[in-house]
């Protein structure tokens, strides 16, 4: 019997999260609380699958700078990347202002 393999199209992100007191008003300024950088979207999904023992393809294909810190996350995993990787491209990244209640406001932009 073959092991079973999760192929993820899902897009890899890197999540700015931002903790602050409440959100801005138009055009004005919070200072956050704390930050954390760190890999999101569908990495989340492919790290667990990992951590349970499945095999783990993504079909990642940028090296500017925010998909490094991606693709190190990935390699940390043990998740396959088996494409090349393109110099002209980048993976998105989201804004994640969080409340202290928990609420998440997110500002996405996308590769």
């Amino acid at each position: 019997m073959s092991a079973s393999r999760l192929f993820c199209l899902d897009t890899v992100l890197v999540d700015v999260d931002l903790k602050v007191a409440s959100l801005p008003v138009r055009a004005g300024d919070v200072r956050a609380r704390s930050q954390l950088i760190t890999t999101g979207g569908g990495f989340n999904a492919m790290s667990a699958a990992t951590r349970h023992d499945l095999q783990v393809v993504y079909a990642s294909t940028g090296l500017r700078s925010f998909a490094t810190l991606a693709r190190r996350d990935l390699t940390s995993e043990g998740i396959a990347t088996p494409l090349e990787s393109n110099d002209d491209l980048d993976c998105g990244v989201c804004v994640v202002l969080v409340e202290p209640d928990g609420e998440r406001t997110f500002i996405t932009a996308p590769c």
